[in-house]
């Protein structure tokens, strides 16, 4: 018997199986709200994996291709809240509170990940603005944030409409949420399957599409401004044949919509 999906339901379609370094890993989407997700479940009975982990080194490494990915994750904010108080949730070494201060917003940003936290403190001088933590460790009040951003988080949260309902919570009447996600109807998806390098087998619970995510996101009292999408920053764009190739995936990519990342900003109803 597989796991409940968000939508309450346990009936799911085999989609796709892999393998991961030895382990035979299910790709189901749900047959009553289309939802996918990766069996068995990523991270089960590992609930402190994200207060170990050390991928905010690699984030230090490369600071200027994270602060132009967070500066595009924020490019389509500004249409919909000008600035007001902004968390992001699972924000690493702080990368994106960083750019949202810089664009006007009061920024803060909570992660599990107590290293991470620190190495951000000291990089950016964000002393007061970055917390170890998550929505249920962290009590923050009632109607305390203009915008709650998640940035390739969402994935990795077992249960969707509870994280969801906090963050409603902790919403202004007219508060934003911005959410980015990688995009399972994506193009590279589609050309790669079993190699895509967005599965993330070990981490990613849930894999999304428009479909899927915007529902999730109606279900629990938030309507829909905007869906884009955008190539994987590390696709690496030049002349050579791949380089060219990959250039002309992203072209038709970015025409039809079905970019690597999958972007959604909604508003609270």
């Amino acid at each position: 018997m597989y796991a409940q999906c968000v939508c309450g339901a346990t009936d799911y379609k085999i989609i796709l199986n892999l393998t991961k370094e030895g382990k035979n890993y299910k790709i189901l989407i749900c047959k009553k709200c289309g939802l996918s997700r990766t069996w068995p479940v990523p991270l089960e009975g590992d609930e402190d994996f994200y207060q170990k982990q050390d991928d905010y080194l690699e984030r230090k490494a490369s600071l200027c291709l994270w602060r132009s990915f967070a500066k595009f994750s924020l490019s389509g904010l500004k249409k919909y809240k000008k600035s007001g108080k902004l968390l992001d949730v699972g924000c690493n070494l702080g990368v994106l509170v960083k750019e949202a201060q810089t664009l006007g917003f009061n920024a803060y940003g909570i992660d599990p990940c107590g290293p991470a936290i620190k190495e951000g403190k000291n990089i950016f001088n964000l002393d007061e603005y970055l917390m170890t933590g998550n929505l249920t460790t962290l009590n923050f009040s009632e109607a305390s944030f203009d915008v709650v951003t998640l940035i390739h988080c969402l994935e990795h949260i077992s249960d969707l409409n509870s994280i969801l309902e906090k963050i409603y919570f902790i919403l202004k009447k007219d508060g934003i949420i911005l959410v980015e996600v990688p995009n399972f109807d994506s193009f590279w998806r589609i050309l790669l399957r079993q190699r895509w390098y967005s599965f993330s087998l070990k981490q990613h619970i849930w894999q999304f599409e428009k479909k899927s995510l915007k529902n999730i996101l109606e279900r629990n009292n938030f309507f829909v401004l905007k869906i884009n999408t955008r190539h994987n920053m590390y696709h690496r764009l030049n002349f050579s044949i791949v380089g060219l190739i990959k250039s002309v995936v992203s072209m038709l990519a970015y025409i039809f919509r079905k970019g690597d990342d999958l972007i959604i900003i909604a508003k609270k109803c």
